[in-house]
């Protein structure tokens, strides 16, 4: 949706592109929080474009997420679904949270 509603990846490429040749160095990209899964969704639109390994070795350096978001879903799930958000005294304790088994995401 970002792509096809904002043309978001496109703007960021062509930025990257612009950033690249005014300092003669490939980019760092650094996310914070959900800009993570932006940044994710980006590198994996690029992947898929002619040409596109090529160009994030071309173009981008490396990245950085900071506080990524999904560290904490499989928590937010459980409170989400418990029915427990009304006040802290009704949500799983975290040894409940840590003992409930993660499945692996499927990007």
């Amino acid at each position: 949706m970002l792509q096809t509603r904002d043309n978001y990846f496109q703007r960021t490429r062509i930025l990257i592109e612009k950033l690249r040749s005014d300092n003669n160095k490939p980019v760092v990209l650094m996310g914070h929080s959900m800009g993570n899964l932006a940044i994710h969704y980006f590198l994996n639109w690029i992947r898929a474009q002619p040409h596109g390994t090529e160009w994030l070795d071309h173009y981008v350096h490396s990245h950085s997420f900071t506080a990524a978001a999904a560290a904490a879903a499989p928590a937010l799930v459980l409170l989400l679904n418990c029915g427990c958000g009304r006040s802290t005294r009704g949500w799983p304790s975290a040894r409940r949270i840590s003992g409930h088994r993660r499945r692996s995401a499927s990007w």
